[in-house]
Order: C-alpha cells, then sequence, then structure tokens
C-alpha cells in the first residue's frame, strides 16, 4: 500500500561552513512550487558556532518539512550526502550543492519528466555556470542518447561538458541506497557515483530546462571547486581504478582532456601524454595545450 505521508523528494544538501550562500540556497528549496519534499540538511562537522547559525534559520522559517543532522567529525562532502541519502524517506533523492541554486520550479519539472517516463531511475538537466558572479555557459549541450552509456557521455562527448552535474542530480532512493559516495576519494566523487551508477544500467532521462545555477568562487580558499586542485598521480589512479565502465573512445577523452593538462602543469609524464597514441581525435586541443606549453 503506498504511503500518502511519504515525501515524493528527498533534497539533500551538505554543507561546512558556509553561510551567507547557503542561505539562499535554502530558500531557492523553501520556494518550490512542486511542495511535496523532505529537506534533509547535514552539517559536515563545522561546530557549534555554525550549529547554532544553521537552526536559527531553519527556525525562523518554520516549515516542518526541514530536518536538520549535524554531524560531530568533518567525514567530506561524500560522506555527508550517503548520511543524507541513509535518511531520506522520499521516492526520489535531490541533491543540491551548498552554494548552488535552484529556480523556482526546478522539482516540478524534474516531477514531470518523471510522470511522462514510468519506470525512469535518474533525471538530470542543465546548469548555468557563474564564476565568480560572472555569468558562463549552459552545459550539458544535448542529452544522453538512447543506448549510450553515462561513462561515454561524460568523456567521449568532450562538446557537453561533462554534463551530469550533481546539483541537478534526481536519483531513485532505492538506487541511491544500493550506489552510496566513495568516502575515502578526496575528489572526483560525483564522477564515481555516476559511473557505478551507469554500470547498474539506469533508465536515464534529461530535462532540457535550465533551473540550476552553480556558483564557483576560483580564487576563494573555500571554494568547493576541487577538482582543479586534484594532482596528475590522483587522477591517474583514478582512471587505473574506473576504466572499466569506459568506453576506447572514453578512455581516450579522460586522458586528453584530464590526465593531459595536469601532467603539463605537474611536469610529470609529459612525454607520454602529449605523444599518446589516442591524442589524434583529439588534435585541436592536443595542439591548443602544446602551443601554451611553448
Amino acid at each position: 500500500m503506498k504511503d500518502v505521508h511519504r515525501p515524493y523528494f528527498s533534497v539533500i544538501i551538505p554543507v561546512y561552513k558556509r553561510f551567507d550562500q547557503f542561505k539562499k540556497t535554502l530558500d531557492s528549496v523553501l520556494s518550490q512550487t512542486f511542495e511535496n519534499f523532505e529537506l534533509v540538511i547535514v552539517d559536515d562537522g563545522s561546530g557549534d558556532v555554525f550549529n547554532e547559525l544553521l537552526k536559527h534559520e531553519v527556525q525562523v522559517r518554520n516549515d516542518e518539512r526541514i530536518k536538520v543532522h549535524c554531524l560531530t567529525k568533518n567525514v567530506g562532502g561524500g560522506g555527508a550526502r550517503n548520511h543524507g541519502i541513509a535518511a531520506a524517506q522520499g521516492e526520489y533523492i535531490a541533491f543540491l550543492d551548498s552554494d548552488d541554486i535552484w529556480k523556482e520550479n526546478k522539482l516540478e519539472k524534474d516531477y514531470n519528466i518523471i510522470l511522462a517516463n514510468k519506470g525512469v531511475d535518474v533525471v538530470y538537466s542543465p546548469i548555468v555556470n557563474f564564476v565568480n558572479g560572472v555569468k558562463g555557459k549552459i552545459t550539458p549541450s544535448r542529452s544522453i542518447g538512447e543506448s549510450e552509456s553515462i561513462g561515454d557521455y561524460l568523456f567521449a562527448n568532450v562538446k557537453n561538458g561533462r554534463g551530469m552535474q550533481t546539483s541537478t542530480l534526481v536519483v531513485k532512493t532505492s538506487l541511491a541506497k544500493n550506489n552510496l559516495f566513495n568516502e575515502k576519494l578526496r575528489g572526483h566523487q560525483d564522477w564515481d557515483f555516476l559511473l557505478r551508477l551507469g554500470g547498474k544500467k539506469p533508465r536515464v532521462k534529461f530535462s532540457p530546462y535550465c533551473l540550476t545555477e552553480r556558483h564557483v568562487y576560483v580564487n576563494q580558499s573555500l571554494s568547493d571547486n576541487v577538482s582543479r586542485n586534484l594532482d596528475y598521480l590522483f587522477s591517474k589512479q583514478f582512471y587505473t581504478e574506473y576504466k572499466k565502465f569506459l568506453s576506447a573512445e572514453a578512455r581516450i577523452y579522460y586522458r586528453t582532456r584530464v590526465l593531459l593538462p595536469k601532467s603539463i602543469k605537474s611536469r610529470k609524464e609529459l612525454f607520454r601524454n602529449l605523444f599518446y597514441f589516442g591524442n589524434a581525435l583529439d588534435i585541436k586541443f592536443i595542439i591548443s595545450k602544446i602551443i601554451n606549453l611553448v
């Protein structure tokens, strides 16, 4: 029997010592036109001072849909999301980062996509990036193909900007609970989650509406844009462990688009990556990197 009191969506927001921007994120969820959701906020060990600020913001909004979980120690974004997944009661989980913002009809559009596609497991949508407050491109530029793997979509489709950003992602709760984030990784956690999710052959649908804003502050120490700071050896090890999820073409593009720039920056295995035989598939990108190197 269907539980009529069960929320349809569980919105999960991990947060760590971010306050002003987080208030905008919080309000963007509470202003949703689709109201059947619970909001699971996981404070990732920010400490007593932040806990009090967070609880005050929740109290003044007086919304029983909000549930706050304060972790006693910092476990990282993956661990905080896993805590939220474990607590989720909704039929689908919608992820949102603590500095990103939804338009008011984001969940409504996701709900309509799910209703129109019976049995769908994953819904995602475009996102517009703001870097230091400046509006950038909307990505991805196209949807995933019917027979295209998530691994190929993320890496072989280089023109789409690797377009399954977490703050747009909606996943069936039962699937997410059996595909938790890898808490041991210090980066590429979203890729790990998506690649392993793809290994389960989920039914994925693309919502064409750009209703999420991603805010990145590249010159600030609290930026969550961790991937740009990951070193070459870490990304190489990730490739070694996860290439089983990638086709031959996706492997080539990972090596050229992810490993090569890091190789150039660190001067590690530079010759090997510059002259990797597969680079011919991405020759314009390689030439641009060689020009920058000179």
